[in-house]
């Protein structure tokens, strides 16, 4: 089987790695692919790139004004052709079999799969990995181990459950992997296939957002105890990780740690 991948790329607020972003979804060694890219109809910067990169595979969607995160990846779900779905934010990367890899297990009968991530910096250099276990519910609702860019999924899938929440500003990504987790069979691909990067300007935005939209998720949900524990989580990890990544020297520490 030979699926065509679209992979969905919202490219707002990424012009220092967007073309990084969009090169590494071009060179994935699976070739049935489009790269859907989202963007302002009057981003200058947006029309030059992609008229530079001139490639086939690239299908442009482009928006009046950016209205979110969920929108954006609505709008691009929306004029894709592919069978399956692959969500890239347009400061990660895609590592070159990825999609070769993930396809294999969407095909050996599942619905969603994600990837182990390395995190990465503004320069591209890896300061940790996140080590994915199996898919549990439970433990997932815990630790909500899944990253967005690392996600593939069927299409269909979103007959079943909906498209992405646009009443949300954050935490799209939980509401929709809590609904597909009802109907779907979710599997872990095995391996670091994707880079996700880390940096004070994506994070410090979602601090005090990510509080509030994660605690109505888990309600909304019915998992009231858990919308307690990831509020109080989210509130005491996300400055610590903030304040490392303004701290370089900290950064070499931790990295060297590892080895």
């Amino acid at each position: 089987m030979n699926p065509k991948v679209s992979v969905i790329v919202p490219a707002y607020r990424t012009e220092p790695f967007i073309e990084e972003c969009i090169e590494s979804i071009l060179s994935q060694t699976y070739d049935n692919l489009e790269a859907v890219i989202v963007y302002e109809r009057d981003d200058s910067f947006m029309v030059d790139l992609l008229a530079k990169m001139e490639d086939p595979r690239i299908v442009h969607v482009k928006q009046e004004k950016n209205v979110g995160l969920s929108n954006a990846r609505n709008m691009g779900i929306a004029a894709s052709s592919g069978e399956l779905i692959a969500l890239c934010d347009g400061d990660d990367l895609f590592y070159p079999e990825k999609l070769e890899r993930q396809v294999e297990t969407i095909c050996s009968g599942y619905d969603l799969t994600y990837t182990d991530v390395d995190l990465i910096d503004d320069e591209g250099n890896i300061i940790g990995t996140s080590t994915t276990p199996e898919w549990d519910l439970k433990l997932w609702l815990r630790r909500t181990y899944i990253t967005a860019s690392s996600i593939i999924f069927r299409k269909d899938l979103i007959s079943r459950i909906g498209v992405f929440d646009e009443g949300l500003h954050a935490n799209e990504d939980l509401d929709f992997i809590i609904r597909a987790s009802g109907v779907a069979k979710i599997k872990r691909t095995p391996g670091v296939l994707t880079a996700r990067r880390i940096h004070s300007s994506n994070m410090s935005r979602k601090i005090f957002k990510n509080v509030g939209t994660r605690f109505s998720v888990y309600r909304r949900h019915g998992y009231t105890g858990l919308a307690f524990y990831a509020a109080l989580k989210n509130i005491l990890v996300t400055p610590l990780l903030l304040w490392i990544m303004n701290r370089p020297s900290v950064y070499r520490k931790l990295k060297g740690l590892r080895h």
